[in-house]
């Protein structure tokens, strides 16, 4: 095939020409493995310090966490009591968690019984996007959001919830509990055509307006 190409166009022209198929091809190369940066694992264990991107080592809260996340990325959660506080958002509410970047799995590694967000008394327990509720207040909202896996309480009017949201969105199997008190949701989503609440617990909570129905 060599001698055949070579008696054809030449010795100069097919090195030419090997030449410019492996340029075109370390191109491809370039363009594949620098496109979208690949999703991490970050993973997060009661007593562990904040530090670093929670990848080689884990990280000890699950906000530090999400706060190095990227678009894409797994939030792996060992057993464990965890006392969150994410701080105020848009509205001023106050929220144990927030969950800020698209296609984010934020899951127990040991189920709800074993893992457990305390969110110290915060307005929401876990905020998905912004807590704008005003219509006309331009919001932002992650895509394809899994929250799987524990215990959820100590919050003082919503334990998840998405206000105003367009993004898909999937809450399934965590026990969402509140102990004491006047509650709204403990589990809210406002949008995202796909969205699923499974297998998840409700204790202690109750939705005192008529003008709303579900959990």
């Amino acid at each position: 095939m060599r001698n055949d190409l070579e008696e054809r166009i030449g010795p100069k022209r097919t090195t030419l020409a090997r030449g410019l198929r492996c340029l075109l091809l370390a191109c491809a190369l370039i363009a594949t493995s620098g496109g979208a940066q690949s999703s991490q694992t970050r993973l997060v264990e009661e007593g562990a310090s904040d530090t670093g991107d929670c990848v080689a080592a884990a990280c000890g809260s699950i906000q530090y966490a999400l706060d190095q996340s990227g678009d894409g990325d797994t939030i792996l959660v060992a057993p464990g009591n965890y006392v969150e506080s994410a701080g105020s958002a848009e509205t001023g509410d106050t929220n144990g968690l927030i969950i800020r970047a698209n296609g984010i799995t934020l899951i127990a590694s040991d189920g709800a019984e074993n893992t457990i967000i305390d969110a110290g008394g915060a307005t929401n327990a876990i905020l998905i996007g912004d807590d704008a509720y005003d219509p006309g207040v331009p919001t932002t909202h992650p895509d394809d959001v899994t929250v799987e896996g524990f215990t959820v309480e100590n919050w003082a009017s919503r334990g998840i919830v998405q206000r105003r949201g367009t993004g898909t969105v999937h809450i399934q199997d965590n026990i969402v509990l509140k102990d004491s008190g006047t509650t709204t949701n403990a589990i809210s989503i406002s949008g995202g055509t796909g969205s699923t609440i499974t297998g998840n617990v409700i204790e202690s909570t109750s939705l005192d307006n008529a003008d709303w129905t579900g959990s």
